[in-house]
């Protein structure tokens, strides 16, 4: 029988907290500047109210273009930048909160020809990734959480473990607060769990709605609180988390 009843969370709020809050600063001279160091040129715009730029590599269909807005004054300002980010990051191969470090540094960087941008060369490979996280904008450190990191943040801000959930995969962990409205959220036990990534991914996110912040302040409190654990044997993994695998 069903005992326990999680908070539903919309998937959107979700997604919204794994959006990295420094967007809202991207100007459009960050984005032209970071573009041209990476190669990519203005071209003639073909429609009003953008800047258009053309991918370095042409393809044998011919060259791909992304739009950058022309101001930053429209009202739908910061989802034309959110989009075009995620379009870098999959163009790039990296993490959107990658490429938006990299657009943030470009104004202090004007280096050209290879020349390093933020510390990091322009016209370098990215390094191959063992897994592909579902949503550009996520954090890529989710994939370092171990269940023990996770279960020491929990406890440390006042979740408690109730046992199984419906799921006997799955922990159910009871949030501060009192009455249907307390939160939970559901923790694997062990990285071996098949949805393990997804699962860290859907927690910190639950527990950043929960909390009103980013998501990933909320996953580097929770690597903090795993770094603390390995330091002085208080995060030692329980039985359940003893055996794990890299997700």
């Amino acid at each position: 029988m069903m005992k326990y009843h999680r908070r539903y969370i919309d998937d959107r709020e979700q997604h919204r907290r794994w959006v990295d809050p420094r967007l809202w600063s991207v100007r459009v001279a960050d984005i032209q500047a970071y573009l041209t160091q990476k190669g990519w040129k203005s071209v003639d715009p073909d429609r009003p109210c953008v800047i258009v730029f053309q991918e370095p590599t042409v393809g044998e269909d011919g060259p791909l273009y992304q739009w950058v807005p022309d101001s930053e004054d429209y009202g739908d300002y910061s989802v034309r930048v959110w989009e075009l980010i995620a379009a870098l990051g999959a163009i790039e191969d990296r993490s959107a909160g990658e490429v938006l470090t990299d657009i943030l540094q470009a104004r202090n960087h004007q280096g050209t020809n290879g020349s390093e941008v933020g510390g990091v060369e322009a016209a370098s490979p990215q390094k191959e990734r063992p897994t592909k996280l579902r949503g550009p904008w996520i954090d890529p450190r989710v994939l370092q959480v171990r269940p023990a990191g996770a279960r020491a943040y929990l406890v440390q801000h006042g979740w408690h473990n109730a046992g199984p959930a419906e799921n006997p995969d799955l922990l159910l962990f009871d949030g501060p607060g009192d009455g249907q409205d307390a939160p939970a959220v559901l923790l694997p036990p062990h990285t071996k769990e098949g949805a393990y990534v997804q699962r860290m991914i859907d927690l910190i996110a639950e527990v950043a709605v929960f909390e009103g912040r980013y998501a990933g302040d909320v996953l580097t409190d929770v690597l903090a609180a795993q770094s603390a654990g390995a330091t002085n044997g208080a995060g030692q993994p329980h039985a359940a988390d003893a055996e794990t695998t890299a997700p």
